[in-house]
């Protein structure tokens, strides 16, 4: 609990916190500030995954190899996600800023869960 509290808590308050400083310097509407929100999850996830297998509770679960497959998995899921949050952001898709959350949140997912279970 600790392990997924150092490494998932701490930072998603940092970016709530830097998020909240950022919005006084450059003042974002609700959809942007989402839309930046789910691309720095995307980047907070690949820290976390790092993080997560970096832990021998991760690593012991699944064994040295597969762990290594797992790792390299969640960063190209975390990379994926980012690749569409940027193309929803450049289109201009109304559904962008809700998407962009759910995929951050989805990909910060992954690895906190693998590190709560181990």
């Amino acid at each position: 609990m600790v392990a997924l509290l150092v490494s998932v808590g701490i930072p998603l308050a940092v970016l709530c916190v830097i998020s909240l400083i950022g919005h006084f310097v450059e003042p974002l509407t609700f959809r942007n500030w989402c839309i930046k929100t789910g691309w720095e999850m995307c980047i907070m996830a690949m820290g976390v995954t790092g993080g997560a297998f970096a832990n021998d509770a991760v690593i012991g679960r699944f064994g040295q190899q597969m762990a290594i497959v797992i790792a390299l998995l969640t960063f190209i899921m975390g990379l994926g996600a980012a690749v569409i949050i940027a193309h929803l952001r450049r289109t201009g898709s109304r559904w962008a800023s809700s998407i962009s959350v759910f995929l951050g949140i989805i990909v910060i997912s992954i690895p906190a869960y693998l590190m709560f279970t181990s």
